[in-house]
Order: structure tokens, then C-alpha cells, then sequence
């Protein structure tokens, strides 16, 4: 679980600088609208891009500290075989959802490689950042398993 922390600081200090220079962009594009009249033309695609970078990279360290948010649908159960079942559950449904929505976003982020598709004002390449939603299903799900099997080794 070690190496797990040390990609999601990675990922974690990775987005403080898409965060970084999502907050530049904007700047520089309204200091640019003041000054020349116009902003950049590819400031709303690469600022929708880091912003997208930004939240998905945050994704495994949300994960792997626990800070993702938690809907009980039942009580807290007091048996502990109740409360590990309940657990197993839970983290079985989300790795259920990575391994749907990760397939579901290599699917378009292939596509996208395969079409060499790029942005429209700024032609830039959309597929780097594409492929960064399904890398980030990957750790969540090898994330959660690990958590999993920490919940199935306390039942011993």
C-alpha cells in the first residue's frame, strides 16, 4: 500500500499544479482582454482541460486516504461480521463503477488517439488528457481491491 500512497502524492501535487496553471490562464486571459482586447483563443480549451486533469488526478488519493464522500443507507450494524460484509459491499459496488466508467472512458480516449482528434481553437491533442480519467479508474480500482482484501483478511 506504500507505493499507493506515493502515486497519489504524486497525483495529488500534479493537480496543485494543474490547479496552478488553470488559475495562470485565467489571469493572463483577463489581463490580456483589458490590455489587448482579446483574450488568448485557446483559454476556455486548455482551462477545461486542466480543470478535468485536476479532479481526476485527485481521484486515487481521495480513495486511498478515505476523503471520498459516504452515503450510509443503513444504520452503523454492530456486529463486526455485519459491519466487514457491509464494507466488502460497499467497496465492491465502487470498484464496480471504475471498472465501468474506466472502460467506458478508454473507450473514447482510444478514439480519440486513433482520430488524432484535437481541440478546435487551439489544436491541441486531446487524447494525453483523456487517457488520464482511465488511468486514474486503474489506481482507483487497484486501491480499492487493496482495500478490500485488508477488509477480508480481518474476518480471520
Amino acid at each position: 500500500m506504500k507505493y499507493f500512497d506515493r502515486v497519489s502524492n504524486i497525483g495529488l501535487v500534479l493537480s496543485v499544479i494543474c490547479g496552478i496553471a488553470l488559475t495562470t490562464f485565467v489571469f493572463l486571459s483577463a489581463v490580456m482582454r483589458y490590455l489587448a482586447g482579446s483574450p488568448f483563443h485557446f483559454t476556455e480549451e486548455i482551462v477545461g482541460l486542466l480543470f478535468v486533469s485536476m479532479v481526476f488526478l485527485t481521484l486515487p488519493a481521495c480513495n486511498f486516504f478515505d476523503r471520498d464522500i459516504v452515503i450510509d443507507l443503513f444504520r452503523a450494524p454492530r456486529r463486526r461480521p455485519i459491519r466487514i460484509a457491509k464494507k466488502a459491499l460497499s467497496e465492491a459496488v465502487i470498484v464496480m463503477f471504475y471498472l465501468i466508467f474506466g472502460y467506458q472512458s478508454y473507450k473514447f480516449a482510444h478514439l480519440s488517439f486513433v482520430l488524432q482528434s484535437r481541440s478546435e481553437m487551439g489544436e491541441i491533442l486531446l487524447h494525453p488528457w483523456m487517457f488520464i480519467i482511465p488511468a486514474a479508474c486503474i489506481l482507483g480500482i487497484l486501491i480499492r481491491l487493496g482495500k478490500l482484501l485488508l477488509v477480508m483478511q480481518q474476518t480471520k
